[in-house]
């Protein structure tokens, strides 16, 4: 599997690839101060997307737990979705050998998405055998 991270602007909008905001990745936090807030709501959205896929937490509950927890807010755009949905997003992005993935910062929760996916779904040459 082979992912890129790009820059979203307005030039790219048309252009073929996975965009979080819409999607049930979308972020449960919002950096309401864009200097102070940015790197806990990224550190949020990583505990988040742990919980939630690899701990089996239901994504509501654990948004309005860690919000507490990382003193973050929860951003109004967040509807809220299963876990189910999580998982078959991110399932279907797996099964792409070609990925981009537009993102609008360094702290986006595409950043998170991706080491997620390198991590589950290695690309062959990062796979390792073991001779027995």
């Amino acid at each position: 599997m082979n992912i890129t991270l790009t820059k979203s602007t307005r030039a790219n909008q048309s252009q073929p690839g996975f965009r979080i905001a819409q999607s049930p990745l979308i972020s449960p936090f919002h950096p309401f101060h864009p200097v102070k807030d940015v790197e806990p709501c990224y550190n949020a959205y990583r505990q988040w997307l742990h919980e939630v896929v690899l701990c089996e937490k239901e994504p509501v509950r654990a948004a309005k737990r860690i919000a507490k927890q990382c003193d973050v807010k929860i951003s109004n755009r967040y509807k809220g979705c299963g876990r189910d949905e999580i998982l078959a997003c991110l399932e279907e992005l797996g099964r792409k050998a070609e990925l981009t993935i537009f993102v609008t910062s360094d702290h986006d929760p595409g950043c998170c998405i991706k080491s997620y996916l390198e991590w589950k779904y290695p690309a062959p040459k990062q796979q390792v055998l073991e001779v027995l």
